[in-house]
């Protein structure tokens, strides 16, 4: 970079400090050396992602597994170890219901049960076995009827499967859902599936449904906003190029993470596709409207394109090296839930970086007449109302070049001046802030926003969440549906939850009084808490209802129980046999109880029984009467609810942690004290205004009117306030790097501080305000999913982000810089002031060689219509277009008239 106006004010203290001034122009001619190949190997990622992007889609899950150390993760260990068929197993659950409230068992159910055995005899693994009332009614009633509701108006059938390998396991759930879909032909009964790998397949297949319907509205809403604010078709094709190679590329790095590493999060796709939609287009207008500007000031493309990366690029790399810091926080949390949500972020940040600072320059470099010439078709603006059609054309090529019919105009550098001047003052942002930059209205700002904001941020101090699953599954997917119908007859059943008693000692089995009179006290304990169905309850001393002592379980085993016994007892010993059999290990030194709640397991219920309990089994665990036994909770909402405790009591590790290295950042980077300081404020009241406008939505029901989905909520998903808060953080400070390093810029340049904040917020604002538009739009599309944990999401990132453009960067920043004056640079060194806020010489610092002859006459354009400026153009001091041409060696934009070859017209 040559001269000091055309410095970017983003990171020059470091690059000073370091002795790498010449990075910039190096980064230039490096760019301009391999712009072809940039090109090649960047449009080559499509290809690819066309690939990848599906696979990845369809690798998904919102399953996690417990931290280690936790006494969920040892449970689990447990169980694993020692039922390891049982732990990697699961079923899909297909109901029959009467929809008449009527018996569900006759031919119809009758049919559906035969249907699904013959239709999976020779399917083979993950295929384990078929269970149900219609298997067993014949032989042995009592086992038949755990698979019947208390009224027989419902019965279900299990069909249980190995979930050791993915893509066998989602087959196997296509292929049951299909066939369990073949029988929905009688009006009378309902039919359907459900079950977690059921549950888990549809929210990702919903997921990719939302993802597409979102797109749908949200892009052509953003490009549109987009157009405004760029005004050149041209220019439109760079950001669109960008967008879909940098979605191909981050989901084709997260595809081989998801199929052999980690198990990724399913709402880590949706969340990568809005981040990337909204930062890269904010990244490519950032970088393209200073550009814009730059070729407008009479700048060649090639200095543009190097004054570009000097500004906006600067602000493009070190917002998004915030953001990854930000998302890269989540891999603090012991979870691989959490941390595939921060890396896919991260990813998708780093390759939307990756592609913008490289593709968009090469594009521009190796294009720069295209790119360069920023109007609207003729045909287009003949169509359009006149004023429409001045707006659109007014700006365009206003200083270099102009297209007029055949012709371009060049204008002299006071019309520049003055035009920027005219434009300057009419600006609403210019006169807002000129109001913002005196004292009184400053503070009268300050005090007005937080007495406006601070009611509702404090009520972050009431914020509750919930680990309630449905709020992570679509609530319009059909296994929704079964799920809900299923908890309203035998809630437990989707998940259950397991007692597993183990012995300390090798002499002590399950078969002995101890063990009897502890697992039985257990199964009391747990039955009075009114949270278990007692007869599903099913262990060695419980069974159908039934308790089972240790004589009792010791006749059994020694035969004498079937002496002269009735048929019910028959059933009963049988049922009793293969309990014992499947619950307890061949040393006969660990076995588990299973219980059914008569709440959804994966429900808020869940969580207060769950803690309840726990304290009961540590009674059991520290006494003395029980010695040489301990019992462990596994099950249902036991993993979550340890992972989510440690979750909790690491985030504030995880705030100070995420806050010093942002702050140090930008502490470094402008080289300013008071620049973190005055983020405290600036940043965080967003993120607190905005959390506390979501309790009222969702946890309060302040607009459950409004749609059906949002009674569902009485809190937030646990997981929503930890990952927008990462986001919200990068995102704060995004377009406060954008506004304060324009503002530092003029300061460095000699204008008072005053002057610089007033022109760097009449720069900065219309662009901020089309970014944050642009932002809030991709992120508000989240709010058209199906599930609720995305509304919430994107409900809380699209308020905050328009509360940051509109309340805090326009009024709020600008107020406290003005009250702190020059303790907005300290320690840095600024230039004396000299310059007031009408001053332009920026305008025209630097230009290149350009046609400025003072025989123009530089009248303004006042054409009164498009077709009437296209008769008069001549009038302006207009030259042939064809005598304007762009002189590749740097000289930029050269006058060279016509003349005859053979030498009466030779040029002087």
């Amino acid at each position: 970079v040559s001269t000091q106006s055309t410095w970017g004010p983003f990171l020059i203290g470091l690059l000073r400090a370091f002795g790498l001034m010449a990075f910039i122009d190096t980064y230039h001619k490096f760019i301009s050396k391999c712009r072809y190949g940039i090109i090649l190997i960047w449009f080559s990622m499509i290809v690819v992602g066309i690939f990848f992007l599906p696979k990845f889609m369809s690798n998904t899950r919102s399953t996690f597994t417990p931290p280690s150390g936790s006494a969920a993760a040892e449970a689990k260990a447990l169980f694993k170890e020692n039922f390891y068929s049982q732990a990697v197993s699961s079923s899909v659950i297909v109901l029959i219901q009467n929809n008449l409230g009527g018996s569900a068992l006759g031919p119809y159910a009758e049919y559906v049960t035969q249907y699904l055995s013959n239709s999976l005899k020779y399917y083979g693994p993950p295929y384990t076995g078929i269970d149900g009332y219609y298997l067993h009614y014949q032989n042995n009633t009592l086992v038949a009827n755990q698979f019947l509701s208390s009224d027989n108006s419902s019965t279900f059938i299990l069909l249980s499967f190995s979930t050791t390998d993915s893509d066998s396991t989602k087959d196997f759930v296509s292929f049951v859902t299909d066939r369990v879909n073949d029988c929905k032909y009688i009006d009378l009964f309902f039919v359907g599936s459900t079950g977690t790998e059921v549950l888990f397949q549809d929210s990702g297949s919903w997921t990719e449904q939302d993802m597409l319907r979102i797109d749908s509205i949200v892009l052509p809403l953003a490009f549109l906003v987009l157009a405004y604010y760029v005004k050149s078709l041209r220019l439109l094709l760079i950001p669109l190029s960008c967008l879909a190679i940098s979605l191909c590329t981050s989901f084709s790095i997260m595809c081989p993470i998801a199929m052999n590493i980690w198990d990724v999060a399913a709402e880590a796709p949706p969340i990568m596709m809005s981040l990337t939609i909204a930062m890269s287009i904010d990244y490519t207008l950032f970088l393209l409207t200073r550009y814009r500007e730059e070729i407008q000031n009479n700048r060649s493309p090639d200095t543009s394109v190097r004054n570009m990366l000097a500004t906006a690029g600067h602000v493009v790399l070190v917002s998004g090296l915030t953001l990854v810091i930000s998302f890269l926080g989540l891999m603090f949390f012991p979870m691989d839930f959490l941390r595939t949500v921060g890396i896919g972020a991260s990813i998708s940040i780093l390759c939307t970086l990756a592609v913008n600072l490289t593709l968009c320059p090469a594009l521009l470099l190796t294009f720069p007449n295209f790119f360069s010439n920023f109007f609207y078709p003729e045909w287009l603006l003949n169509r359009l109302p006149t004023s429409i059609a001045q707006w659109l054309d007014e700006d365009h090529n206003a200083s270099v070049q102009r297209r007029d019919g055949q012709f371009l105009r060049l204008r002299t550098s006071s019309d520049i001046h003055d035009k920027a001047r005219q434009k300057q003052l009419q600006s609403c942002w210019y006169r807002i802030t000129r109001q913002t930059t005196k004292t009184h209205v400053s503070i009268a700002v300050i005090i007005i926003v937080l007495a406006a904001c601070l009611p509702i941020c404090l009520q972050l101090i009431r914020l509750k969440t919930t680990i309630d699953a449905n709020q992570i599954f679509p609530h319009e997917a059909p296994s929704v549906e079964v799920l809900n119908r299923l908890s309203s007859i035998s809630a437990g059943s989707i998940s259950g939850f397991t007692v597993i008693l183990s012995s300390t000692y090798k002499n002590s089995t399950v078969y002995s009084p101890a063990f009897f009179e502890m697992a039985q006290s257990i199964v009391t304990a747990f039955t009075g808490t009114g949270g278990v169905v007692p007869s599903k309850t099913r262990g060695l001393t419980q069974l159908a209802g039934k308790s089972v002592t240790f004589d009792m379980a010791r006749s059994i085993l020694n035969g004498s129980a079937l002496i002269n016994a009735t048929k019910n007892t028959q059933d009963f010993v049988q049922f009793w046999m293969a309990t014992a059999y499947s619950q307890t290990t061949t040393d006969a030194l660990t076995s588990y109880i299973h219980f059914e709640s008569v709440f959804n397991p994966l429900g808020d219920q869940s969580e207060d029984w769950v803690r309840t309990v726990r304290k009961m089994l540590d009674i059991y665990n520290g006494g003395m009467k029980y010695e040489g036994w301990r019992a462990y909770l596994t099950g249902g909402s036991v993993d979550m609810i340890d992972s989510v405790d440690l979750i909790y009591e690491m985030f504030p590790i995880m705030i100070v942690i995420t806050v010093t290295c942002v702050f140090v950042v930008a502490g470094l980077v402008f080289r300013s004290v008071f620049v973190p300081i005055r983020l405290l404020l600036t940043m965080f009241l967003p993120i607190s205004w905005c959390y506390g406008l979501a309790m009222f939505v969702f946890q309060d029901g302040a607009f459950n009117w409004f749609s059906s989905a949002l009674k569902r909520s009485d809190a937030l998903y646990w997981l929503t306030p930890v990952m927008s808060f990462s986001i919200l953080v990068g995102l704060g400070l995004d377009y406060d790097i954008f506004l304060f390093s324009r503002i530092l810029e003029y300061r460095k340049k000699g204008y008072t501080t005053d002057a610089s904040i007033m022109k760097g917020v009449y720069k900065t604002a219309g662009i901020i305000t089309g970014a944050g538009v642009i932002m809030a739009i991709s992120f508000g599309g989240l709010m058209f999913s199906s599930e609720l944990v995305l509304n919430q999401f994107g409900f809380m990132l699209s308020f905050a982000v328009l509360f940051d453009t509109f309340i805090v960067r326009t009024l709020l920043v600008p107020s406290i810089l003005h009250l702190a004056q020059s303790i907005n640079w300290w320690p840095a060194y600024m230039p004396a002031p000299h310059k007031d806020e009408l001053d332009q010489s920026e305008e025209t610092d630097g230009m290149d060689n350009v046609v400025a002859d003072d025989s123009f006459t530089g009248q303004p354009y006042t054409a009164s219509s498009h077709e009437d400026r296209r008769n008069s153009s001549s009038q302006y001091g207009a030259i042939p277009q064809d005598n304007l041409n762009y002189d590749n060696s740097g000289g930029g934009f050269v006058y060279r008239p016509s003349f005859d070859p053979s030498g009466s017209n030779s040029p002087q």
